[in-house]
Protein backbone atom coordinates (compact mmCIF):
# COMPACT_ATOMS: atom_id res chain seq x y z
CA UNK A 1 0.00 0.00 0.00
CA UNK A 2 1.19 3.76 -0.78
CA UNK A 3 2.38 5.94 1.88
CA UNK A 4 -0.12 8.67 2.88
CA UNK A 5 2.49 11.29 1.14
CA UNK A 6 2.86 9.48 -1.78
CA UNK A 7 -1.11 9.80 -1.87
CA UNK A 8 -0.86 13.04 -1.14
CA UNK A 9 1.33 13.84 -4.16
CA UNK A 10 -0.24 12.28 -6.61
CA UNK A 11 -3.56 13.80 -5.63
CA UNK A 12 -1.67 17.41 -5.98
CA UNK A 13 0.31 16.14 -9.28
CA UNK A 14 -3.16 14.59 -11.12
CA UNK A 15 -5.98 16.90 -12.41
CA UNK A 16 -9.40 15.04 -11.46
CA UNK A 17 -10.79 17.27 -14.46
CA UNK A 18 -8.38 15.46 -17.02
CA UNK A 19 -9.45 11.80 -16.07
CA UNK A 20 -12.92 12.85 -15.97
CA UNK A 21 -12.83 14.06 -19.01
CA UNK A 22 -11.28 11.05 -20.48
CA UNK A 23 -14.48 9.02 -19.84
CA UNK A 24 -17.11 12.42 -20.17
CA UNK A 25 -17.90 15.07 -22.05
CA UNK A 26 -17.04 18.15 -19.18
CA UNK A 27 -18.13 21.69 -19.80
CA UNK A 28 -17.51 24.85 -17.51
CA UNK A 29 -20.58 25.89 -15.22
CA UNK A 30 -19.28 28.49 -12.89
CA UNK A 31 -16.16 27.71 -11.40
CA UNK A 32 -16.67 24.31 -11.43
CA UNK A 33 -17.27 21.74 -14.64
CA UNK A 34 -20.43 19.65 -15.15
CA UNK A 35 -21.09 16.29 -17.48
CA UNK A 36 -23.43 13.59 -17.29
CA UNK A 37 -23.18 11.43 -14.97
CA UNK A 38 -21.50 7.78 -16.48
CA UNK A 39 -22.85 5.99 -13.06
CA UNK A 40 -26.55 6.10 -13.56
CA UNK A 41 -29.53 6.72 -16.34
CA UNK A 42 -29.17 10.83 -16.46
CA UNK A 43 -31.19 12.97 -18.82
CA UNK A 44 -28.94 16.29 -17.59
CA UNK A 45 -25.30 17.11 -16.15
CA UNK A 46 -25.88 16.17 -12.41
CA UNK A 47 -22.47 15.22 -12.34
CA UNK A 48 -20.53 18.52 -11.14
CA UNK A 49 -16.27 18.52 -11.07
CA UNK A 50 -14.09 20.78 -8.47
CA UNK A 51 -10.64 20.80 -10.41
CA UNK A 52 -10.08 23.27 -7.33
CA UNK A 53 -11.01 20.90 -4.44
CA UNK A 54 -9.85 17.72 -6.48
CA UNK A 55 -13.64 16.37 -5.59
CA UNK A 56 -16.58 15.11 -8.40
CA UNK A 57 -20.26 14.48 -7.07
CA UNK A 58 -23.66 13.84 -8.93
CA UNK A 59 -26.50 15.69 -7.70
CA UNK A 60 -28.61 12.56 -9.04
CA UNK A 61 -27.00 9.36 -7.91
CA UNK A 62 -25.09 10.81 -4.75
CA UNK A 63 -22.01 9.40 -6.24
CA UNK A 64 -18.79 11.16 -5.60
CA UNK A 65 -15.86 11.85 -4.06
CA UNK A 66 -11.83 11.89 -5.30
CA UNK A 67 -9.95 10.97 -8.48
CA UNK A 68 -9.19 7.70 -6.88
CA UNK A 69 -12.89 7.09 -6.15
CA UNK A 70 -13.56 8.54 -9.86
CA UNK A 71 -10.91 5.70 -11.34
CA UNK A 72 -12.17 3.06 -8.93
CA UNK A 73 -15.70 3.23 -10.09
CA UNK A 74 -15.45 3.89 -13.87
CA UNK A 75 -12.93 0.91 -14.47
CA UNK A 76 -14.51 -1.49 -11.24
CA UNK A 77 -11.17 -1.50 -9.82
CA UNK A 78 -9.38 -1.55 -6.52
CA UNK A 79 -7.99 1.42 -4.29
CA UNK A 80 -4.38 -0.26 -4.85
CA UNK A 81 -5.08 0.20 -8.52
CA UNK A 82 -6.12 2.86 -8.74
CA UNK A 83 -2.94 4.02 -6.61
CA UNK A 84 -0.58 2.48 -9.25
CA UNK A 85 -2.19 3.41 -12.23
CA UNK A 86 -2.32 6.99 -11.07
CA UNK A 87 0.85 7.18 -9.75
CA UNK A 88 1.97 6.02 -12.96
CA UNK A 89 0.29 8.57 -14.79
CA UNK A 90 1.97 11.58 -12.32
CA UNK A 91 5.71 10.02 -12.18
CA UNK A 92 5.25 8.87 -8.18
CA UNK A 93 7.29 6.03 -7.21
CA UNK A 94 5.73 4.06 -4.88
CA UNK A 95 8.69 2.78 -2.53
CA UNK A 96 5.93 1.25 -0.11
CA UNK A 97 5.13 -1.36 -2.81
CA UNK A 98 8.69 -1.65 -3.80
CA UNK A 99 9.25 -2.72 -0.05
CA UNK A 100 6.52 -5.40 0.21
CA UNK A 101 7.26 -6.90 -3.54
CA UNK A 102 9.40 -9.32 -2.24
CA UNK A 103 7.89 -10.27 1.17
CA UNK A 104 4.61 -10.82 -0.70
CA UNK A 105 6.33 -12.79 -3.83
CA UNK A 106 8.34 -14.76 -0.76
CA UNK A 107 4.43 -15.51 1.55
CA UNK A 108 2.35 -16.62 -2.12
CA UNK A 109 5.39 -19.06 -2.76
CA UNK A 110 4.81 -20.38 1.29
CA UNK A 111 1.13 -20.14 -0.04
CA UNK A 112 1.75 -22.92 -2.82
CA UNK A 113 4.40 -24.91 -1.24
CA UNK A 114 1.83 -25.44 1.74
CA UNK A 115 -0.69 -25.81 -0.84
CA UNK A 116 0.54 -28.60 -2.54
CA UNK A 117 1.70 -30.08 1.03
CA UNK A 118 -2.43 -30.58 1.98
CA UNK A 119 -2.36 -32.26 -1.65
CA UNK A 120 -0.23 -35.11 -0.99
CA UNK A 121 -2.25 -35.81 2.53
CA UNK A 122 -4.97 -36.46 0.71
CA UNK A 123 -3.37 -38.96 -1.21
CA UNK A 124 -1.72 -40.63 1.36
CA UNK A 125 -3.28 -43.09 3.78
CA UNK A 126 -3.64 -40.44 6.34
CA UNK A 127 -5.96 -38.79 4.19
CA UNK A 128 -7.65 -41.83 3.32
CA UNK A 129 -11.30 -41.09 5.05
CA UNK A 130 -10.87 -37.37 3.36
CA UNK A 131 -10.70 -38.73 0.11
CA UNK A 132 -13.77 -41.37 1.11
CA UNK A 133 -15.76 -38.14 2.34
CA UNK A 134 -15.06 -36.21 -0.97
CA UNK A 135 -16.40 -39.02 -3.07
CA UNK A 136 -19.58 -39.46 -1.04
CA UNK A 137 -20.01 -36.27 -1.45
CA UNK A 138 -19.92 -36.89 -5.29
CA UNK A 139 -16.85 -35.18 -6.37
CA UNK A 140 -14.66 -36.69 -9.14
CA UNK A 141 -11.19 -37.39 -9.32
CA UNK A 142 -10.56 -34.90 -11.83
CA UNK A 143 -12.56 -32.10 -9.88
CA UNK A 144 -10.76 -32.99 -6.85
CA UNK A 145 -7.42 -32.26 -8.69
CA UNK A 146 -8.64 -29.44 -10.35
CA UNK A 147 -9.74 -27.14 -7.27
CA UNK A 148 -6.53 -28.92 -5.67
CA UNK A 149 -8.17 -30.45 -2.97
CA UNK A 150 -6.37 -31.13 -0.05
CA UNK A 151 -6.37 -32.81 3.75
CA UNK A 152 -4.71 -32.10 7.18
CA UNK A 153 -3.90 -34.76 9.61
CA UNK A 154 -5.02 -34.59 13.10
CA UNK A 155 -1.86 -33.49 14.32
CA UNK A 156 -1.11 -29.89 15.62
CA UNK A 157 2.77 -29.67 15.13
CA UNK A 158 2.15 -31.11 11.49
CA UNK A 159 3.28 -27.73 9.62
CA UNK A 160 6.30 -27.38 12.19
CA UNK A 161 7.74 -30.52 11.19
CA UNK A 162 7.29 -30.27 7.42
CA UNK A 163 8.13 -25.82 7.32
CA UNK A 164 11.22 -26.37 10.34
CA UNK A 165 12.09 -22.51 10.42
CA UNK A 166 9.13 -21.15 8.81
CA UNK A 167 6.58 -20.37 12.11
CA UNK A 168 6.63 -16.66 11.58
CA UNK A 169 5.92 -16.92 7.75
CA UNK A 170 3.33 -19.93 8.44
CA UNK A 171 1.64 -17.24 10.67
CA UNK A 172 1.43 -14.62 8.52
CA UNK A 173 -0.26 -17.15 6.08
CA UNK A 174 -3.17 -17.92 8.68
CA UNK A 175 -2.47 -21.40 9.00
CA UNK A 176 -0.30 -21.38 12.29
CA UNK A 177 -1.68 -20.51 15.56
CA UNK A 178 -0.63 -19.98 19.03
CA UNK A 179 -1.52 -22.09 22.03
CA UNK A 180 -0.78 -22.69 25.53
CA UNK A 181 1.76 -25.09 24.80
CA UNK A 182 3.34 -23.34 21.20
CA UNK A 183 2.50 -23.16 17.86
CA UNK A 184 -0.03 -25.35 16.19
CA UNK A 185 -1.89 -26.23 12.94
CA UNK A 186 -4.78 -24.04 12.76
CA UNK A 187 -6.47 -26.53 10.32
CA UNK A 188 -6.33 -30.11 11.75
CA UNK A 189 -8.36 -33.23 10.69
CA UNK A 190 -10.25 -30.82 7.91
CA UNK A 191 -10.03 -31.18 4.60
CA UNK A 192 -8.23 -28.13 2.66
CA UNK A 193 -9.56 -25.92 0.36
CA UNK A 194 -7.64 -23.34 -1.37
CA UNK A 195 -8.30 -20.12 -2.12
CA UNK A 196 -7.26 -18.41 -5.50
CA UNK A 197 -6.97 -14.64 -5.99
CA UNK A 198 -8.17 -13.97 -9.46
CA UNK A 199 -5.24 -14.26 -11.03
CA UNK A 200 -5.13 -17.88 -9.73
CA UNK A 201 -2.71 -17.54 -7.19
CA UNK A 202 -2.88 -19.28 -3.62
CA UNK A 203 -3.76 -16.69 -1.49
CA UNK A 204 -5.90 -18.35 1.68
CA UNK A 205 -7.66 -21.61 2.86
CA UNK A 206 -10.56 -22.94 4.48
CA UNK A 207 -11.24 -26.21 6.25
CA UNK A 208 -14.45 -28.30 6.60
CA UNK A 209 -14.39 -30.84 9.39
CA UNK A 210 -15.03 -34.90 7.86
CA UNK A 211 -18.45 -34.99 10.52
CA UNK A 212 -20.88 -32.53 11.79
CA UNK A 213 -18.62 -30.50 14.23
CA UNK A 214 -19.17 -27.13 14.49
CA UNK A 215 -17.86 -24.95 13.26
CA UNK A 216 -18.67 -27.00 9.70
CA UNK A 217 -15.77 -24.28 7.96
CA UNK A 218 -13.19 -22.64 9.02
CA UNK A 219 -11.00 -20.01 7.27
CA UNK A 220 -7.63 -18.40 7.08
CA UNK A 221 -8.24 -15.10 9.21
CA UNK A 222 -7.16 -12.07 6.81
CA UNK A 223 -3.81 -11.74 5.58
CA UNK A 224 -1.31 -9.57 3.68
CA UNK A 225 -2.57 -11.99 0.70
CA UNK A 226 -6.56 -12.94 1.79
CA UNK A 227 -9.79 -10.84 2.35
CA UNK A 228 -12.38 -13.13 2.26
CA UNK A 229 -14.62 -10.09 1.47
CA UNK A 230 -12.83 -9.77 -1.87
CA UNK A 231 -13.03 -12.24 -3.11
CA UNK A 232 -14.52 -15.02 -4.87
CA UNK A 233 -14.38 -18.90 -4.75
CA UNK A 234 -14.00 -20.35 -8.16
CA UNK A 235 -13.09 -17.02 -9.89
CA UNK A 236 -10.16 -18.11 -11.62
CA UNK A 237 -11.83 -20.97 -13.67
CA UNK A 238 -15.45 -19.26 -14.08
CA UNK A 239 -13.86 -16.05 -15.52
CA UNK A 240 -13.35 -17.63 -18.90
CA UNK A 241 -16.80 -19.03 -18.55
CA UNK A 242 -18.08 -15.77 -17.75
CA UNK A 243 -17.99 -14.75 -21.67
CA UNK A 244 -19.26 -18.50 -22.81
CA UNK A 245 -22.69 -17.82 -20.77
CA UNK A 246 -22.81 -14.38 -20.79
CA UNK A 247 -23.65 -13.80 -16.80
CA UNK A 248 -22.21 -15.47 -13.39
CA UNK A 249 -23.72 -17.67 -11.26
CA UNK A 250 -24.06 -17.17 -7.51
CA UNK A 251 -23.47 -19.92 -5.10
CA UNK A 252 -23.37 -20.16 -1.44
CA UNK A 253 -20.58 -22.75 -0.76
CA UNK A 254 -17.08 -24.66 -2.08
CA UNK A 255 -18.75 -27.36 -2.49
CA UNK A 256 -21.77 -26.25 -4.36
CA UNK A 257 -19.06 -24.31 -7.01
CA UNK A 258 -17.20 -27.59 -7.61
CA UNK A 259 -20.52 -29.77 -8.06
CA UNK A 260 -21.50 -26.92 -10.74
CA UNK A 261 -18.03 -26.85 -12.61
CA UNK A 262 -17.99 -30.68 -12.21
CA UNK A 263 -21.81 -30.50 -14.54
CA UNK A 264 -20.51 -28.17 -16.77
CA UNK A 265 -21.96 -24.78 -14.87
CA UNK A 266 -18.34 -23.09 -15.06
CA UNK A 267 -19.62 -19.49 -14.91
CA UNK A 268 -20.46 -20.72 -11.02
CA UNK A 269 -18.81 -18.77 -8.06
CA UNK A 270 -18.86 -18.60 -3.95
CA UNK A 271 -19.29 -15.64 -1.90
CA UNK A 272 -18.14 -18.21 0.69
CA UNK A 273 -20.52 -17.99 3.09
CA UNK A 274 -23.55 -15.47 3.47
CA UNK A 275 -22.34 -12.20 3.91
CA UNK A 276 -21.94 -10.97 0.20
CA UNK A 277 -19.65 -8.07 0.44
CA UNK A 278 -19.77 -4.81 -2.08
CA UNK A 279 -16.34 -5.62 -2.93
CA UNK A 280 -17.60 -9.00 -4.33
CA UNK A 281 -20.00 -7.63 -6.27
CA UNK A 282 -17.48 -4.81 -7.85
CA UNK A 283 -15.12 -7.47 -8.86
CA UNK A 284 -17.79 -9.23 -10.45
CA UNK A 285 -19.53 -6.19 -12.24
CA UNK A 286 -15.35 -6.15 -13.90
CA UNK A 287 -16.60 -9.60 -15.94
CA UNK A 288 -20.18 -9.46 -16.53
CA UNK A 289 -23.29 -7.64 -16.30
CA UNK A 290 -25.69 -10.16 -15.21
CA UNK A 291 -25.80 -12.51 -12.48
CA UNK A 292 -27.95 -15.64 -11.29
CA UNK A 293 -28.15 -15.99 -7.45
CA UNK A 294 -29.20 -19.84 -6.47
CA UNK A 295 -29.08 -19.64 -2.38
CA UNK A 296 -30.82 -22.13 -0.26
CA UNK A 297 -34.31 -21.05 -0.25
CA UNK A 298 -34.45 -21.61 4.04
CA UNK A 299 -35.02 -18.39 6.39
CA UNK A 300 -31.14 -17.57 6.30
CA UNK A 301 -30.46 -17.99 2.64
CA UNK A 302 -33.57 -15.92 1.94
CA UNK A 303 -32.06 -13.14 4.09
CA UNK A 304 -28.07 -13.79 2.21
CA UNK A 305 -30.08 -13.99 -1.42
CA UNK A 306 -31.61 -10.65 -0.30
CA UNK A 307 -28.34 -9.27 0.91
CA UNK A 308 -26.18 -10.15 -2.35
CA UNK A 309 -29.21 -9.04 -4.46
CA UNK A 310 -28.81 -5.15 -2.83
CA UNK A 311 -25.12 -5.07 -3.44
CA UNK A 312 -25.04 -6.50 -7.13
CA UNK A 313 -27.81 -3.99 -7.86
CA UNK A 314 -25.72 -1.26 -6.01
CA UNK A 315 -23.13 -2.10 -8.12
CA UNK A 316 -25.02 -1.77 -11.18
CA UNK A 317 -25.32 -5.20 -12.19
CA UNK A 318 -28.77 -6.75 -13.54
CA UNK A 319 -30.16 -9.81 -10.86
CA UNK A 320 -32.29 -12.76 -11.53
CA UNK A 321 -32.94 -15.79 -8.81
CA UNK A 322 -32.72 -19.35 -9.07
CA UNK A 323 -35.93 -20.82 -7.17
CA UNK A 324 -34.07 -23.88 -5.96
CA UNK A 325 -36.35 -26.90 -3.89
CA UNK A 326 -37.23 -25.75 -0.44
CA UNK A 327 -34.25 -27.59 1.33
CA UNK A 328 -31.37 -28.00 -1.22
CA UNK A 329 -28.46 -26.41 -2.44
CA UNK A 330 -26.86 -26.35 -5.99
CA UNK A 331 -24.69 -29.13 -4.99
CA UNK A 332 -28.05 -31.70 -3.33
CA UNK A 333 -29.95 -30.84 -6.63
CA UNK A 334 -27.22 -32.13 -9.20
CA UNK A 335 -26.26 -34.88 -7.33
CA UNK A 336 -29.56 -36.16 -7.07
CA UNK A 337 -31.27 -34.60 -10.28
CA UNK A 338 -28.53 -33.96 -12.33
CA UNK A 339 -27.39 -31.62 -15.26
CA UNK A 340 -30.92 -31.33 -17.20
CA UNK A 341 -33.41 -30.06 -14.17
CA UNK A 342 -30.82 -27.30 -13.17
CA UNK A 343 -30.47 -26.20 -16.39
CA UNK A 344 -34.83 -25.71 -16.60
CA UNK A 345 -34.22 -23.92 -13.67
CA UNK A 346 -31.61 -21.44 -14.29
CA UNK A 347 -33.85 -20.66 -17.85
CA UNK A 348 -36.45 -19.80 -14.72
CA UNK A 349 -34.80 -17.78 -13.16
CA UNK A 350 -37.08 -14.97 -11.16
CA UNK A 351 -36.25 -11.48 -12.03
CA UNK A 352 -35.36 -9.77 -8.80
CA UNK A 353 -38.59 -7.34 -8.25
CA UNK A 354 -40.48 -10.60 -9.08
CA UNK A 355 -38.66 -12.37 -6.30
CA UNK A 356 -38.60 -9.55 -3.86
CA UNK A 357 -42.11 -9.06 -3.68
CA UNK A 358 -42.58 -12.72 -3.32
CA UNK A 359 -40.56 -12.88 -0.63
CA UNK A 360 -41.82 -10.37 1.20
CA UNK A 361 -45.75 -11.83 1.01
CA UNK A 362 -44.23 -15.26 2.36
CA UNK A 363 -43.15 -13.45 5.15
CA UNK A 364 -46.16 -11.15 5.89
CA UNK A 365 -49.47 -11.71 5.43
CA UNK A 366 -50.96 -9.61 2.90
CA UNK A 367 -54.46 -10.37 3.82
CA UNK A 368 -54.21 -8.25 7.34
CA UNK A 369 -53.82 -4.48 7.46
CA UNK A 370 -50.57 -5.26 10.11
CA UNK A 371 -49.08 -7.16 7.27
CA UNK A 372 -49.93 -4.64 4.72
CA UNK A 373 -48.07 -1.71 6.73
CA UNK A 374 -44.67 -4.47 7.64
CA UNK A 375 -44.26 -4.79 3.78
CA UNK A 376 -44.65 -1.16 2.86
CA UNK A 377 -41.92 -0.75 5.84
CA UNK A 378 -39.83 -3.51 4.73
CA UNK A 379 -39.70 -2.21 1.09
CA UNK A 380 -39.31 1.22 2.24
CA UNK A 381 -35.89 0.12 3.88
CA UNK A 382 -34.85 -2.23 0.72
CA UNK A 383 -35.46 1.05 -1.69
CA UNK A 384 -33.73 3.62 0.45
CA UNK A 385 -30.25 1.73 -0.68
CA UNK A 386 -31.33 1.36 -4.56
CA UNK A 387 -29.89 4.37 -6.49
CA UNK A 388 -31.65 3.33 -9.78
CA UNK A 389 -34.96 5.02 -10.12
CA UNK A 390 -36.19 2.31 -13.31
CA UNK A 391 -35.40 -0.56 -10.54
CA UNK A 392 -37.64 1.05 -7.66
CA UNK A 393 -40.40 1.87 -10.06
CA UNK A 394 -40.42 -2.06 -11.06
CA UNK A 395 -40.42 -3.16 -7.57
CA UNK A 396 -42.83 -0.53 -6.57
CA UNK A 397 -45.28 -2.12 -9.87
CA UNK A 398 -44.71 -5.43 -8.71
CA UNK A 399 -45.98 -4.29 -4.87
CA UNK A 400 -49.15 -2.87 -6.57
CA UNK A 401 -50.16 -5.57 -8.44
CA UNK A 402 -49.97 -8.04 -5.50
CA UNK A 403 -51.28 -6.06 -2.84
CA UNK A 404 -54.13 -4.44 -5.24
CA UNK A 405 -53.04 -1.00 -3.74
CA UNK A 406 -53.04 1.75 -6.63
CA UNK A 407 -49.65 3.19 -7.17
CA UNK A 408 -50.70 6.72 -5.69
CA UNK A 409 -52.02 4.64 -2.80
CA UNK A 410 -48.86 3.09 -2.28
CA UNK A 411 -46.23 5.92 -2.28
CA UNK A 412 -48.04 7.72 0.52
CA UNK A 413 -47.97 4.64 2.53
CA UNK A 414 -44.20 4.65 2.26
CA UNK A 415 -43.25 6.77 4.76
CA UNK A 416 -40.47 9.25 4.94
CA UNK A 417 -38.96 11.66 2.04
CA UNK A 418 -37.52 8.91 -0.31
CA UNK A 419 -41.57 8.49 -1.23
CA UNK A 420 -41.44 11.41 -3.34
CA UNK A 421 -38.62 10.74 -5.68
CA UNK A 422 -39.40 6.48 -5.72
CA UNK A 423 -40.19 6.64 -9.39
CA UNK A 424 -38.61 10.27 -10.54
CA UNK A 425 -35.47 10.40 -13.17
CA UNK A 426 -33.00 12.88 -13.63
CA UNK A 427 -31.23 14.59 -10.55
CA UNK A 428 -33.88 15.57 -7.89
CA UNK A 429 -34.06 19.34 -6.85
CA UNK A 430 -30.87 20.47 -4.74
CA UNK A 431 -32.54 20.82 -0.63
CA UNK A 432 -32.52 24.12 0.34
CA UNK A 433 -29.89 25.08 3.17
CA UNK A 434 -30.38 25.55 6.48
CA UNK A 435 -28.06 27.76 9.16
CA UNK A 436 -25.75 24.31 9.42
CA UNK A 437 -25.11 24.28 5.89
CA UNK A 438 -24.53 27.65 4.77
CA UNK A 439 -22.12 27.91 7.86
CA UNK A 440 -20.40 25.10 6.60
CA UNK A 441 -20.07 25.90 2.96
CA UNK A 442 -18.82 29.31 3.69
CA UNK A 443 -15.94 27.20 5.77
CA UNK A 444 -15.42 24.81 3.03
CA UNK A 445 -15.17 27.63 0.71
CA UNK A 446 -12.66 29.24 2.63
CA UNK A 447 -14.63 32.46 3.90
CA UNK A 448 -15.03 31.70 7.28
CA UNK A 449 -11.91 30.64 8.61
CA UNK A 450 -11.88 27.43 10.12
CA UNK A 451 -9.70 28.56 12.79
CA UNK A 452 -11.98 31.59 13.88
CA UNK A 453 -14.90 29.31 13.62
CA UNK A 454 -13.05 27.10 16.48
CA UNK A 455 -12.63 30.35 18.67
CA UNK A 456 -16.77 31.01 17.74
CA UNK A 457 -18.37 27.75 17.72
CA UNK A 458 -18.38 24.06 19.37
CA UNK A 459 -19.84 20.97 17.62
CA UNK A 460 -22.61 21.31 19.93
CA UNK A 461 -23.51 24.30 17.72
CA UNK A 462 -24.14 21.81 14.93
CA UNK A 463 -26.79 19.40 15.95
CA UNK A 464 -26.40 18.04 12.30
CA UNK A 465 -22.87 17.72 11.73
CA UNK A 466 -21.42 17.75 15.19
CA UNK A 467 -19.51 14.97 14.51
CA UNK A 468 -17.68 16.52 10.96
CA UNK A 469 -17.21 19.57 13.29
CA UNK A 470 -15.71 17.61 15.80
CA UNK A 471 -13.52 15.40 13.83
CA UNK A 472 -12.59 19.07 11.68
CA UNK A 473 -11.39 20.50 14.89
CA UNK A 474 -9.79 17.96 16.28
CA UNK A 475 -7.97 17.40 12.91
CA UNK A 476 -6.81 20.76 13.19
CA UNK A 477 -5.48 20.50 16.61
CA UNK A 478 -3.39 17.34 15.51
CA UNK A 479 0.58 18.30 15.91
CA UNK A 480 0.88 17.08 12.52
CA UNK A 481 -1.42 19.84 10.97
CA UNK A 482 0.36 22.72 9.03
CA UNK A 483 -1.05 26.07 10.92
CA UNK A 484 -1.70 27.49 7.44
CA UNK A 485 -4.49 24.67 7.08
CA UNK A 486 -6.20 26.47 9.75
CA UNK A 487 -7.22 29.50 6.95
CA UNK A 488 -9.78 27.26 5.25
CA UNK A 489 -11.00 23.70 3.85
CA UNK A 490 -10.06 24.31 0.29
CA UNK A 491 -6.78 22.31 -0.70
CA UNK A 492 -7.44 19.10 -1.87
CA UNK A 493 -5.38 17.31 0.62
CA UNK A 494 -6.78 18.95 3.53
CA UNK A 495 -10.44 18.68 2.70
CA UNK A 496 -10.12 14.41 1.53
CA UNK A 497 -8.57 14.16 4.86
CA UNK A 498 -11.43 15.63 6.48
CA UNK A 499 -13.59 13.64 4.52
CA UNK A 500 -12.08 10.17 4.75
CA UNK A 501 -12.53 10.29 8.87
CA UNK A 502 -16.21 10.86 8.29
CA UNK A 503 -18.93 8.34 7.55
CA UNK A 504 -20.09 8.01 4.01
CA UNK A 505 -23.42 10.21 4.93
CA UNK A 506 -21.57 12.91 6.08
CA UNK A 507 -18.95 12.69 3.54
CA UNK A 508 -21.63 12.74 0.73
CA UNK A 509 -23.64 16.00 2.27
CA UNK A 510 -20.34 18.11 2.49
CA UNK A 511 -19.46 17.03 -0.55
CA UNK A 512 -22.50 18.83 -1.84
CA UNK A 513 -21.28 21.73 0.22
CA UNK A 514 -18.33 21.93 -1.06
CA UNK A 515 -18.74 21.86 -4.36
CA UNK A 516 -21.99 24.25 -4.98
CA UNK A 517 -21.68 27.57 -6.11
CA UNK A 518 -21.62 30.78 -3.46
CA UNK A 519 -24.93 32.15 -2.74
CA UNK A 520 -23.67 35.28 -0.56
CA UNK A 521 -22.07 38.65 -2.31
CA UNK A 522 -21.17 39.80 1.66
CA UNK A 523 -19.76 36.94 2.91
CA UNK A 524 -19.39 38.84 6.22
CA UNK A 525 -22.68 40.47 6.12
CA UNK A 526 -23.78 36.49 6.11
CA UNK A 527 -21.75 34.82 8.66
CA UNK A 528 -22.69 37.39 11.48
CA UNK A 529 -26.83 36.89 10.22
CA UNK A 530 -26.09 32.81 10.43
CA UNK A 531 -23.88 33.29 13.69
CA UNK A 532 -27.61 35.17 15.12
CA UNK A 533 -29.42 32.60 13.97
CA UNK A 534 -27.14 29.51 15.35
CA UNK A 535 -26.88 31.48 18.72
CA UNK A 536 -30.80 32.41 18.54
CA UNK A 537 -31.66 28.13 17.90
CA UNK A 538 -29.12 27.35 21.23
CA UNK A 539 -31.29 29.79 22.88
CA UNK A 540 -34.63 28.83 21.95
CA UNK A 541 -33.43 24.68 23.39
CA UNK A 542 -32.03 26.08 26.13
CA UNK A 543 -35.81 27.95 27.12
CA UNK A 544 -37.51 24.80 26.28
CA UNK A 545 -34.52 23.03 28.73
CA UNK A 546 -35.83 25.21 31.39
CA UNK A 547 -39.57 25.25 30.89
CA UNK A 548 -38.99 21.14 32.30
CA UNK A 549 -36.94 22.38 34.56
CA UNK A 550 -39.25 24.80 36.29
CA UNK A 551 -42.29 23.00 36.22
CA UNK A 552 -40.05 19.53 37.71
CA UNK A 553 -38.87 22.17 40.68
CA UNK A 554 -42.69 23.66 41.29
CA UNK A 555 -43.71 20.13 41.33
CA UNK A 556 -40.63 19.06 44.03
CA UNK A 557 -41.23 22.66 45.97
CA UNK A 558 -37.62 23.60 45.35
CA UNK A 559 -37.83 27.47 45.78
CA UNK A 560 -34.10 27.66 45.42
CA UNK A 561 -34.09 25.65 42.30
CA UNK A 562 -37.27 28.00 40.40
CA UNK A 563 -35.11 30.73 41.45
CA UNK A 564 -32.05 30.19 40.03
CA UNK A 565 -33.69 28.46 36.22
CA UNK A 566 -35.79 31.80 36.29
CA UNK A 567 -33.15 34.03 36.62
CA UNK A 568 -31.10 31.91 33.54
CA UNK A 569 -34.50 32.19 31.83
CA UNK A 570 -34.84 36.20 32.44
CA UNK A 571 -30.89 36.54 31.34
CA UNK A 572 -31.83 34.02 28.01
CA UNK A 573 -35.44 36.34 27.15
CA UNK A 574 -32.75 39.62 27.01
CA UNK A 575 -30.38 37.95 25.04
CA UNK A 576 -32.97 36.51 22.64
CA UNK A 577 -34.41 40.26 22.69
CA UNK A 578 -30.94 41.41 21.31
CA UNK A 579 -30.27 38.61 18.77
CA UNK A 580 -33.98 39.48 17.52
CA UNK A 581 -32.75 43.09 17.16
CA UNK A 582 -29.17 42.83 15.91
CA UNK A 583 -31.06 40.32 13.04
CA UNK A 584 -33.67 43.01 11.90
CA UNK A 585 -36.44 40.82 12.94
CA UNK A 586 -37.83 43.03 15.96
CA UNK A 587 -39.10 41.57 19.50
CA UNK A 588 -42.44 40.65 18.20
CA UNK A 589 -40.87 37.49 16.78
CA UNK A 590 -39.99 36.12 20.08
CA UNK A 591 -42.04 33.29 21.53
CA UNK A 592 -43.36 32.89 24.93
CA UNK A 593 -41.99 34.58 28.42
CA UNK A 594 -39.93 38.16 28.21
CA UNK A 595 -41.83 39.55 25.11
Amino acid sequence: MATREEIEEIRARVDILDVISRYVTVRPSGKNHVAICPFHPDTAPSLTISAEKGLFHCFGCGEGGDVFRFLMKIERIEFPEAVSRLAAQAGVTLTSERKNVEGLAQLRELAERVTRHYERHLKEPVGRRAWDYLQERGLKPETIARFRLGYAPPAGEDLLKAFRGSEEALSHLGVLMEGERGCWSFFRDRVIFPVLSSQGEVVGFAGRTLGDEEPKYLNTKNTPLFEKSRLLYGLPGARAAFTQHGEALLVEGYIDVMMSHQHGFTHAVASMGTAFTAEQARLLKRYVSRVLIAYDRDVAGRAATLRGMKQLLSAGLEVSIVLLPAGEDPDELLRREGREAFQALLQQAMPFPEFYVQALLEEHSARTLRGQEQILESTHVFLADLKSPALRSQILKELSGSLDIPMEDLLMGMKGREASVIIASGAPERPSWGVEEHLMHLMLQGEYPIERAMRELTPQDFPRFSRAIETLFTLCREEATPPTRLAGARSPQFLNEWLSRLDPEDQKELRELAISERRDVDSEKAIAQLMGQLRLASVERRLTALEREIKASQKCQDSAAIRRWQQEQQELFKERRQLLRQMGWGASSAKGGGR
